[in-house]
């Protein structure tokens, strides 16, 4: 069973919210837990670097844990095309397997007043690490960016900057 531990609350005067809603909490053969994330722009357009598809928040090598590792998290459309281990919600590949991520840029998106953008996510293990969706606390932490400008390219400096992160823990099933 997986549940939401903790999120981090955005600072008032930052003008966004970010939310962790938990849509799928048991992991079973036929499906994993499934977590929704969710950006809403409070304050005046302007761009942030949460993105969505390929440019989403935990993307490519951002979707392991940070502390410990042994979680990843995979969009839907991603996790489908995964070879994956039978029964197993880990891909079917050597942990000593070298991890690679395209390599693309991710610039700025541009958010309305009150705009928001969902990303969903699977819970999968992280074949490179011992162990399966081991009992523990797992934390996910990024950088967000945020440009007054709403139509930024990406490239130039951000106006500000602040962490966010949430935690997810495993229990085991009683």
């Amino acid at each position: 069973m997986v549940e939401l531990h903790d999120q981090d609350a955005v600072a008032e005067p930052y003008e966004v919210t970010i939310a962790v809603e938990l849509l799928e909490q048991t992991v079973t053969e036929t499906h994993p837990a499934h977590v929704q994330i969710t950006t809403t722009n409070e304050g005046p357009d302007r761009a942030l670097s949460i993105g969505s598809g390929r440019c989403s928040l935990f993307n490519r090598s951002d979707g392991g844990s940070d502390d410990p590792a042994g979680l990843w998290l995979y969009r839907p459309e991603e996790a489908q095309d995964l070879d994956r281990e039978p029964n197993r919600w880990e891909q079917d590949k050597s942990r000593f397997s070298d991890r690679s991520s395209p390599a693309y840029g991710c610039g700025a998106f541009k958010y309305s007043s009150g705009e928001s953008m969902r990303t969903e996510y699977k819970v999968w293990n992280d074949y490179a690490e011992d162990g399966y969706i081991e009992p523990g606390t797992y934390r996910w932490e990024r950088e967000i960016q945020m440009w007054d400008n709403p139509d930024a390219e990406g490239t130039e400096q951000p106006t500000t900057t602040f962490q966010w992160g949430f935690s997810l823990t495993v229990k085991d099933e009683e």
